[in-house]
């Protein structure tokens, strides 16, 4: 997600953005569009085994590009001082708005598309899907999102529970937590890509974050951990590509709750922390502003080629691509997410431009007017003073001893 944090401490990271934070988020956003392209992973040439490893090799990744992406967002957010509710949909509501410029026009192009006969939706789809474009956040239009924003509704009070349990019980959480769900494979155990996967990859950063700065300091940890993974993720390829080819999408390795994911993402982010920034010239400061800037709109490529409609036509006008030689397969592979990505980020520019004198200058007024009229009605106040006494009894008994 574009990264903008709730917290005054937060607000200020956000102005000074770490290039190489930002760089592993175009990283992650290009894993993503590798993985959701014509060539998914259970495709095979059949033709070319080196070709085909290559292939799976690549579309594995996506797993580690969902853990990667949310991890750097909960890397942050778990350092927030005192996360609101408020603050929570604040940052929701500016969520919408992105999610809603792609909605709308992507069900317009669509509507064009069946009056010129180019695309075959029927009249009840067109209307499913305007029902779920209208909401496109509380209709689960896009996964991420959606899960995003439970959790953000959650998370003030997961960070005040992980905070209230202590050290030595977070610990123990987590490590049966990364057992149950991080160790056993092709069993979903009622974890999937959801709000859950999100709670489950904050407990493990949250306790990294806030008790383990030792080992987030070690760079001999970040390399083993590093090549680990990169066994694992080569050692897998090379045995699925052989004897399992076209039954291995979503496997130990395509999966972000899996722990080959998770330690490569985590090696990633402790890279990208640990790696001083110097601007020492003025290339190195040109670089990063490119940086930054093409990371703040690296969402866009999620939303365009993940949004059902597009990906479903993408798979059917351009599948004709997979009939190639394997050899052009596989440089289509390495060169079209790239290309695509880069329009993107380029569409998502003109969004922010766009958003700077029309959006951005109502939405945040807007979202206090509402804010103040739920916060100050009668329900809600008697909703919320039943919360906080909820929240007050629960660290009274957390802070009493048995």
């Amino acid at each position: 997600m574009q990264h903008t944090d709730i917290d005054e401490a937060s607000v200020t990271a956000e102005k000074t953005r770490n290039p190489n934070i930002e760089l592993l988020r175009i990283l992650a956003m290009l894993m993503i569009v590798c993985s959701n392209d014509i060539a998914d992973g259970n495709y095979f040439t059949e033709k070319n085994y080196a070709v085909d490893a290559s292939l799976r090799f690549i579309k594995n990744f996506g797993g580690t590009s969902d853990a990667l992406f949310f991890g750097i967002t909960a890397w942050f957010l778990c350092m927030a001082k005192k996360p609101t509710l408020k603050g929570s949909f604040k940052r929701i509501w500016k969520l919408e708005w992105q999610l809603l410029f792609y909605a709308y026009p992507i069900l317009l192009l669509f509507l064009i598309l069946k009056i010129k006969g180019i695309e075959d939706h029927n009249r009840a789809g067109f209307i499913a899907m305007g029902i779920q474009t209208l909401f496109p956040t509380l209709s689960g239009l896009w996964w991420y999102p959606t899960s995003y924003a439970f959790f953000l509704i959650l998370y003030p009070w997961i960070n005040k529970g992980l905070r209230a349990i202590g050290q030595k019980t977070h610990g123990t959480l987590a490590i049966i937590m990364f057992a149950i769900w991080g160790l056993i494979p092709y069993f979903l155990l009622d974890m999937n890509i959801s709000v859950w996967l999100f709670i489950f990859l904050y407990v493990l950063i949250s306790y990294l974050r806030w008790y383990r700065n030792d080992l987030l300091q070690s760079k001999r940890l970040k390399i083993n951990l590093f090549i680990t993974a990169l066994c694992i993720f080569i050692l897998g390829t090379l045995i699925g590509a052989k004897w399992l080819p076209g039954t291995f999408n979503y496997t130990l390795l395509n999966n972000p709750r899996y722990f080959p994911a998770l330690i490569l993402a985590l090696s990633l982010i402790l890279w990208a922390t640990q790696r001083e920034v110097r601007e020492s010239n003025a290339l190195e400061i040109v670089t990063h502003k490119f940086i930054n800037t093409a990371a703040s709109g690296c969402f866009a490529g999620y939303l365009i080629i993940v949004h059902p409609w597009v990906n479903g036509f993408i798979n059917w006008k351009f599948h004709f691509a997979l009939e190639l030689s394997p050899f052009h397969i596989l440089i289509g592979q390495l060169l079209m997410p790239v290309i695509y990505l880069s329009i993107a980020i380029a569409i998502d520019l003109i969004r922010q431009f766009i958003f700077s004198f029309t959006v951005d200058k109502f939405q945040a007024p807007l979202f206090e007017r509402g804010w103040a009229m739920i916060r100050y009605n009668r329900l809600a106040e008697k909703i919320s003073l039943f919360i906080e006494s909820a929240a007050s009894s629960f660290e009274t008994s957390g802070n009493s001893k048995p």
